[in-house]
């Protein structure tokens, strides 16, 4: 849940720094500052983001579905 939400976090802030960019509020300061919070968020929750997707909790999780799904297709070439 906690990457579903970083990963939302992230492409959120990038969608507002993109609307900044094309219309033309970088050409004031608060436009600017915008820009630089968007920024400086984005790459905080992605870099969270991305620690959590190479962590062992995630990596298990992950190994464990393969698991059941393949444990599941044995189980079903055996029915056949």
């Amino acid at each position: 849940m906690l990457i579903a939400i970083s990963i939302l976090l992230t492409v959120s802030s990038l969608a507002v720094a993109v609307w900044a960019a094309f219309s033309g509020q970088l050409a004031t300061m608060d436009g600017i500052l915008l820009m630089a919070v968007c920024l400086a968020l984005a790459l905080i929750f992605s870099l969270n983001a991305r620690s959590a997707l190479r962590g062992e909790a995630f990596q298990g999780w992950l190994k464990s579905r393969k698991h059941k799904s393949d444990t599941g297709a044995q189980e079903k070439q055996a029915r056949v």
